[in-house]
């Protein structure tokens, strides 16, 4: 259940972007995605039953990157499907 800001009418499919509050591999931000339908509403807020969910990597904006710096510099996670398991798609 979460606040909507607005009424939302029961039974319509929705989908929800979360930001992850954790990095992946200490490197990349992620993002949960849900999608689902409306099952009860109260107002704004809002009853989902998740029907899928997954994680994804997000971009960062060029101004928000770290300068990389000698030693301190993180090396980049090697694209590799074995890094993202149990990253995956409730069925």
């Amino acid at each position: 259940m979460f606040d909507a800001g607005r009424h939302l009418p029961a039974g319509l499919n929705v989908e929800l972007s979360i930001t992850w509050p954790v990095l992946l591999h200490n490197v990349a931000p992620l993002q949960l995605v849900v999608s689902g339908r409306i099952v009860r509403t109260d107002g704004q807020r809002i009853a989902v039953r998740a029907v899928q969910h997954e994680f994804r990597t997000m971009g960062v904006p060029a101004d928000q990157r770290k300068p990389a710096t000698g030693a301190q510099r993180t090396p980049p996670v090697p694209a590799n499907p074995s890094n993202f398991i149990g990253l995956g798609k409730m069925h």
